[in-house]
């Protein structure tokens, strides 16, 4: 359960099917997919109010992920009971559908879990050629309802903690990063100084990071909201992002030496900050 105090945002695999779950918020579905890039398959964590055990996991279009009550009996989905998206204000049958309990799987790492219902089924990616998803309590199933988590985004509180337990030299990284985008030095960064911050490097930075990291949407971005950018950008999508920073610190005479060193900054703390996440996060659960 720790895992998911610190996360954000999240994926969640299933190695057996070789799919990520995803939304289809349009048609109010879930679906098992190949593309873990995709803004589908990207999770909002909740934690439901005075529990300790349980979450809720909401799609990019804010849409809940709902356990029904309704049999699943099509040819290809092998039974099962449905699993759906619904409305976050829409009345439900059962007001705990959309209350998830993470379990991790004691003989994996820590980052693999099964999601249990209040009812006691578990969220299970059909090992069909079909792309259906559904929820039982089928013991024989196991390998169908493990979900490999990946965290995309963490919180402030995980931020914090992180910096706050991390070596001085990486620290001062974490703010030298910072202070190279906070031109004006007013202790925090505009859209404009971030996006010429990124701009330097020959990148054309996608504004949805910045959005994606306003945390209160002030329209600035303080420092911790800016430390969470080492995920955003270890994620594959960023990778071209992450070459061209390299493109500048291997080629002599490229850049000038103030570009060449803020690149250096932002590529150890990428490299450095991943490392210490990891870790932390691998003590979860």
């Amino acid at each position: 359960m720790d895992l998911f105090r610190i996360a954000k945002v999240v994926t969640l695999h299933n190695q057996r099917a070789g799919k990520y779950l995803v939304a289809k918020d349009k048609k109010m579905k879930v679906r098992k997919a190949g593309k873990g890039s995709s803004r589908n398959a990207r999770w909002s964590v909740e934690l439901v109010p005075n529990s300790q055990s349980l979450i809720s996991l909401k799609s990019c279009d804010n849409n809940c992920l709902t356990a029904s009550n309704k049999t699943d009996l099509s040819r290809f989905r092998m039974g099962g009971l449905k699993v759906r998206l619904t409305k976050p204000h829409q009345r439900l049958d059962n007001v705990n559908s959309i209350k998830w309990e993470p379990i991790r799987e004691g003989t994996h790492s820590n980052q693999v879990i099964k999601l249990k219902t209040q009812e006691g089924t578990y969220l299970r990616a059909c090992s069909t050629r079909q792309k259906y998803v559904n929820h039982e309590r089928n013991a024989d199933i196991q390998d169908e309802i493990l979900w490999e988590v990946e965290i995309l985004e963490i919180t402030l509180e995980a931020a914090s903690t992180y910096y706050n337990l991390a070596p001085p030299a990486f620290q001062k990284l974490a703010r030298d990063y910072f202070e190279s985008m906070d031109e004006d030095r007013d202790g925090k960064v505009s859209i404009d100084e971030f996006v010429k911050f990124f701009n330097q490097f020959d990148s054309s930075m996608d504004r949805s990071f910045f959005a994606a990291l306003d945390e209160n949407g002030d329209g600035s971005l303080e420092f911790l909201e800016v430390f969470r950018l080492h995920y955003m950008l270890n994620r594959p999508q960023a990778r071209p992002f992450v070459e061209s920073l390299q493109a500048n610190v291997q080629q002599p005479g490229a850049q000038d030496e103030r570009v060449k060193r803020r690149a250096k900054t932002l590529l150890a703390f990428l490299t450095v900050g991943i490392q210490i996440a990891a870790l932390a996060a691998g003590c979860a659960c």
